[in-house]
């Protein structure tokens, strides 16, 4: 994997629940992906909250 590959693949997808606990769900995701796997787990309805992060 080249350089520039490696920092396109460092974003992360993590749920924080109703109780406020936060959990890492993935990682090692290209941006889009991360951000298509948030769109699609809010899709479903649910309390928790969804977000991408990242890493630097």
């Amino acid at each position: 994997m080249y350089r520039n590959e490696r920092r396109q693949n460092t974003w992360s997808v993590w749920r924080q629940g109703d109780d406020g606990n936060r959990f890492l769900i993935e990682a090692g995701l290209s941006e889009d992906v991360a951000k298509q796997k948030v769109a699609e787990f809010e899709l479903h309805g649910h309390k928790q909250l969804y977000w991408a992060t990242q890493s630097h």
